[in-house]
């Protein structure tokens, strides 16, 4: 089975859009602030390739694109996930999604922009990432192998 490149892809692009649009809200009030912001970003997604190398779909079956881009940088490292790993990757994405909020609603149409592909980022890995998962280790799992293992 030939893995197609054309959702992943998309994916990434509606990830990659957000993020723009946050910056640029930034940007319009505080050019310095955003180009904080886009370090931030920049340092977070390369600590991101620890966390993408212990995954089981990482590289060539990446269902978000960022594993095939990381695999020429961090090899393939399976291990079991740990709580306090998960919370350390976790709460940046938290600050990326939430410190431009200040600035997107001072700029009502951005700040519907933003939402609206936060939305269906959310809803495009609930129905399509979570439920076909094979990482097992992951709390938002919602593969039903899982929880068919579960029930053995």
């Amino acid at each position: 089975m030939k893995f197609d490149l054309k959702y992943p892809l998309l994916r990434f692009s509606l990830i990659i859009c957000l993020v723009c649009v946050g910056i640029y809200a930034i940007f319009i009030f505080s050019p310095i602030l955003s180009l904080f912001y886009i370090v931030f970003i920049l340092i977070y997604s390369g600590l991101q390739g620890f966390h993408c190398a212990s995954c089981p779909a990482y590289g060539e079956n990446c269902p978000i694109f960022l594993g095939k881009m990381l695999q020429r940088r961090f090899r393939f490292r399976p291990r079991a996930r740990h709580p306090t790993l998960e919370f350390i990757l976790f709460t940046p994405s938290l600050f990326i999604l939430f410190f431009p909020q200040y600035w997107l609603v001072k700029t009502p149409q951005m700040f519907i922009i933003f939402w609206v592909l936060l939305f269906c980022i959310i809803f495009d890995l609930e129905l399509n990432i979570c439920n076909k998962c094979k990482n097992f280790e992951c709390s938002l799992n919602r593969n039903p192998v899982k929880k068919q293992q579960k029930q053995k």
